[in-house]
């Protein structure tokens, strides 16, 4: 491979690295040195961001088990977990109804699903805004999405 063909790799952060050790030094033997594993690092990452690959190389190390680790530390990660533990104390009917309102339904349409009052379904939903500490509908969804973004299923 030649000195540019590195440039045809596709990774934006190898292509600008050795765009400034170009332009620093214009030195193929720092290239290969120095670029290369950290491409071959890149790749290794984007392989298996969560494997604990090891690159050796510390920082790229270091950025893997961060990434491995993220889930754990990541404070929508721990948001979306207290939203689901709170979800665990919902009673039957509040989960029916929170239910529907994650399929996006109005309380008149889950009234008219569940055989109930729009009055009862009106508790209910205060009930589960307060179990959930959120204000509104718009809210219940924004947390739904975000649960199956994140590939969490609402137990």
């Amino acid at each position: 491979m030649g000195l540019f063909g590195f440039f045809n790799l596709g990774c934006l952060y190898t292509q600008v690295l050795i765009r400034y050790v170009i332009s620093y030094n214009n030195c193929y033997t720092i290239i290969v040195a120095y670029i290369k594993p950290i491409h071959n690092a890149i790749n290794i990452i984007k392989q298996n961001p969560s494997t604990g690959t090891k690159t050796n190389i510390p920082e790229f190390d270091d950025l893997i088990e961060c990434i491995s680790t993220k889930e754990e530390t990541d404070p929508d990660s721990l948001i979306l977990n207290e939203f689901l533990s709170n979800l665990r104390t919902l009673s039957p009917s509040e989960r029916a109804v929170f239910n529907l309102y994650a399929e996006n339904n109005t309380a008149k349409e889950i009234a008219e699903k569940l055989f109930l009052s729009i009055n009862t379904i009106k508790t209910h939903t205060k009930h589960i805004y307060a179990k959930l500490n959120i204000k509104s509908k718009d809210e219940l969804l924004l947390y739904v999405e975000m649960l199956k973004e994140s590939g969490k299923k609402i137990i």
